[in-house]
């Protein structure tokens, strides 16, 4: 009879034995298990399965699969590993946020803001493929859609009439206004608006450039449509009515348009140098072309714009250089002149009175150092001005100071120092203090420097969110009182104190935002509807100052 070998004797031989096999037969053992994914695809607003949406898997390879009749897709045939899946259909927007995880048996995917996921898919949501994998679901946002139709003051359907979308935004806590596709009208009037994610909707129609009808050429005196009328019936954008549309809905809207008397605008462009390109165009008293036909005689830069109804306007001439003209039209305007300016260069003077030696501004201030644009970041916007306000920065030079290079117009003027433990004490143009007013670019007058003076003696802030939610994050808005313009925004995800050091000495408001997308922050007049919500702090130079804030729910 052989020895006896114990029980545990036995285990650990067999250990021994399995971790002597080959690094590749493990690896081969562990690539012979495969896994299925699955999942389905909802509507976000019914909850009803959407079917034959396009799903797809990348990894080294790529597969896509349809979704069922029942929403439900499957990739079988799956080694362990890391994938990316995304989910689209025609008709339909990918929502954009964060993953809401449940558990391993059942994540839901969605996301904040929308894409229209079949012209610019996103990149998908990762999925770790494995024995703890469960199955998916992909939300996907049904389009609204606005449909309608345009006539005349007779019920006869218009053809050819241009429908805009206007959509407003806050960038930057300033109002924006940007244009999203539109469609023109069909013969028999008719128009539809598709591939609207949920939003706020500025609809206007545009008939002023078509060609004239029958009913109009009997007339005694020009008539033709309005250039813009924005529903329901306005001339104006600030007195329509926008159309709040939600996630998959669908309205119907109507215009009907009247005609009325149009005029004559001409005159002619000078200052231009003979090599010079320039452009003639007409804008809406909010900077929108009108889409008016301009005839301009490039060689005797003289311009015509017919069939112009009654209202205000802003004249253009666009080149290297460029010439603006308010117009208020009630009759035919002749002789109209448009003076090209040359774009004034303004020097941008960094000074620094130092308190604590900062090297960066000591180097700054070191002739030749060739070092002008480091310490300081400027930004100028036109004021006034919603649609496309002209922005301009600073623009190093080798032979001196920096400058910016701007049209006559009014601005506003943003200055911040990017240096740790600096900050903006003044900022001036002749006698304006452009950290809170207007800088007004005069033609054809010399110009003053921007002068900046920097100091090094900022004071401390340290604040406190209350309650802020697992996972949420707050934009905290720092307002200095001697400079409006020259607002901070910190983003914090903790209710644990925050300190910001090197602020300017002065008084401050500081407010807690869920969010900041739709707060026009940079205007007074929204501003001033929070203010009772604003912790107001002193800020002493080398002072140390604390604040505590509650979060100001913009959704209420």
């Amino acid at each position: 009879m052989g020895p006896r070998v114990s029980k545990g004797l036995a285990v650990l031989l067999l250990a021994i034995f399995w971790l002597a096999l080959p690094a590749d037969s493990a690896a081969q053992a562990n690539s012979s298990q495969t896994y299925n994914l699955e999942g389905t695809v909802i509507n976000s607003m019914t909850g009803e399965a959407v079917p034959y949406a396009l799903v797809t898997l990348s990894s080294q390879k790529k597969q896509s699969v349809l979704s069922g009749t029942d929403g439900r897709f499957q990739f079988s045939g799956l080694q362990a590993g890391n994938v990316t899946v995304l989910a689209s259909k025609p008709g339909f927007f990918e929502a954009k946020q964060p993953l809401q995880g449940k558990s391993h048996t059942g994540r839901i995917f969605a996301r904040s803001s929308f894409t229209r996921s079949y012209i610019s898919p996103c990149s998908g949501v990762n999925v770790d493929v494995g024995p703890e994998m469960g199955p998916l679901i992909f939300k996907l946002v049904p389009e609204g859609i606005i449909i309608g139709h345009v006539e005349d003051a007779q019920g006869e359907p218009i053809e050819g009439a241009l429908i805009r979308v206007e959509t407003v935004s806050i960038v930057d806590g300033r109002k924006q206004w940007g244009q999203q596709e539109g469609a023109t009208s069909r013969d028999d009037g008719s128009f539809r608006l598709a591939n609207l994610p949920a939003g706020r909707y500025y609809i206007s129609v545009h008939a002023g450039g078509r060609v004239r009808t029958l009913e109009e050429l009997p007339q005694n005196s020009p008539v033709g449509y309005p250039v813009a009328l924005y529903y329901p019936a306005a001339f104006d954008r600030a007195s329509a009515t926008p159309i709040d549309l939600a996630a998959g809905q669908r309205v119907e809207i109507q215009f009907a348009l009247k005609l009325q008397p149009v005029f004559k605008i001409s005159g002619e462009v000078s200052g231009r140098s003979n090599d010079q390109s320039v452009g003639v165009r007409l804008l809406s008293s909010s900077g929108l072309d009108t889409g008016l036909p301009v005839r301009f005689e490039s060689a005797r830069t003289k311009f015509e714009i017919e069939r112009v109804p009654a209202g205000t306007y802003r004249l253009q001439a666009l080149g290297a250089d460029q010439a603006e003209l308010m117009l208020h039209v009630n009759g035919n305007l002749n002789g109209v002149q448009l003076f090209l300016q040359p774009r004034t260069s303004i020097p941008v003077m960094v000074r620094s009175e130092l308190t604590g030696g900062n090297p960066l501004i000591s180097e700054m201030d070191r002739p030749g150092s060739g070092l002008h644009t480091m310490p300081v970041s400027l930004l100028v916007r036109r004021a006034g001005l919603e649609q496309s306000p002209y922005v301009a920065g600073i623009e190093p030079r080798p032979d001196g100071p920096p400058v910016i290079n701007v049209p006559p117009g009014r601005y506003t003027v943003e200055i911040y120092s990017p240096g740790a433990g600096t900050y903006i004490q003044s900022a001036r143009y002749g006698e304006t203090d452009v950290l809170r007013e207007e800088l007004v670019v005069q033609p054809a007058a010399a110009p003053h420097p921007i002068e900046v003076v920097l100091r090094d003696d900022g004071g401390t802030l340290t604040f406190k969110v209350a309650a802020i939610e697992q996972n949420a994050v707050v934009s905290v808005l720092m307002l200095p009182e001697a400079a409006p313009n020259q607002a901070r925004v910190f983003p914090v995800s903790s209710t644990a104190e925050v300190s910001v050091s090197g602020l300017a000495p002065g008084d401050y408001k500081i407010l807690a935002f869920d969010s900041l997308e739709q707060v026009e922050f940079k205007n007074p007049e929204v501003l001033s509807q929070y203010s009772s919500r604003a912790a107001h702090v002193t800020v002493n130079a080398r002072g140390k100052t604390r604040a505590s804030l509650d979060v100001i729910h913009t959704g209420e």
